[in-house]
């Protein structure tokens, strides 16, 4: 117990001595309890002083650690912030780290390359819009300008031109379908399959290279058979070819476009005698967007051979290319219809 004295408080423990059964005494220890408080006030005092020390340098390591920590949050909100539709070619770094900061960083990247590649195709896309496009157009409106400048050609009648134009323009509706199919992947049900004549496939075809104003082109006799297929599609596939032959070979080059028959199928093949398709694109030339010309180049956007193949595959043909040194062939091949 805790007794008053005039030292001050003394601390007072009693403790009974016995014998036996028979208490003797008492023993009764006193101490002065100033000099105990003293030192629990101090201990007190150090483990305070302790404690707020320490919270000051745990807050700063941890102040530090989060900054850290948050850097590769703050560069991805800055690369955000300065990504431009226009140039995708900014991108964060990415920590070493497999936290989720460093995959939060890498699929961000990630993110930016899809939107890259995506607005690359965009680009391409429109282009090769705008390459299909203008092969119509130049057809009408080179028989337009024919009959301002000369009028009807001989053996034909203004209405004639009216129907070339009318055709072409049709046409351009048509190469807005199988473009959007062959985005889908969808080009077989935008296609019609009905008899068509191949010697009439050539001469549609000879009237196109007519209003593109391209000659130079050896035709050979066509085997009077019937298949099954878009007459108009099929000579836009061969147009197509007839159009990348001039575009991929020097002036001068000379092209043929020959047709003949066996084994129950009809088979096309436009011929030119340039330096032949560059090894390093062979394997994918029938892809989306494949050219050997430079970004920018006329008419050469690398769609040409994509539409080719989507448009002769629907119509349940086949396409062949064989080049080389001396040129390159490629040939369309078609069942013989052989109903009555």
């Amino acid at each position: 117990m805790t007794v008053d004295s005039d030292a001050g408080p003394l601390r007072v423990l009693s403790a009974p001595q016995r014998t036996g059964q028979q208490d003797i005494g008492t023993v009764t220890v006193a101490g002065p309890l100033s000099g105990g408080r003293a030192g629990a006030n101090n201990a007190l005092a150090r483990i305070a002083v302790a404690g707020f020390v320490g919270l000051v340098l745990g807050g700063l390591v941890l102040l530090v650690a989060v900054h850290r920590a948050l850097r590769p949050v703050r560069a991805l909100a800055t690369a955000a912030r300065s990504v431009d539709l226009a140039d995708l070619q900014s991108r964060v770094p990415e920590p070493p780290r497999l936290d989720e900061v460093g995959l939060m960083a890498r699929e961000f990247n990630r993110m930016l390359e899809r939107i890259s590649r995506d607005q690359q195709r965009r680009r391409q896309l429109l282009s090769a819009v705008s390459h299909e496009l203008r092969t119509p157009l130049a057809v009408a409106g080179g028989h337009l300008e024919l009959f301002e400048t000369l009028g009807p050609p001989d053996g034909t009648s203004p209405a004639d031109t009216a129907a070339v134009v009318r055709r072409e323009l049709d046409h351009v509706g048509r190469i807005v379908d199988d473009l959007t199919a062959v985005s889908r992947g969808d080009l077989g049900g935008a296609t019609a399959r009905e008899p068509v004549f191949a010697p009439d496939m050539l001469t549609t075809l000879r009237h196109r290279l007519d209003g593109l104003g391209i000659g130079d082109v050896q035709f050979a006799r066509a085997p009077s058979v019937v298949l099954l297929g878009d007459e108009d599609r099929l000579a836009q596939a061969l147009l197509n070819l007839v159009v990348n032959a001039r575009t991929y070979t020097p002036i001068g080059t000379p092209v043929h476009v020959r047709a003949h028959s066996g084994g129950g199928r009809v088979i096309f093949q436009v011929i030119d005698e340039g330096r032949g398709i560059d090894p390093t694109v062979l394997a994918s030339v029938f892809e989306p967007f494949v050219t050997t010309r430079p970004a920018g180049a006329s008419r050469a956007t690398g769609l040409g051979l994509t539409v080719v193949k989507a448009v002769t595959e629907a119509q349940g043909g086949q396409v062949d290319l064989v080049t080389g040194p001396g040129g390159t062939a490629v040939s369309l091949s078609f069942p013989i219809d052989t109903a009555d």
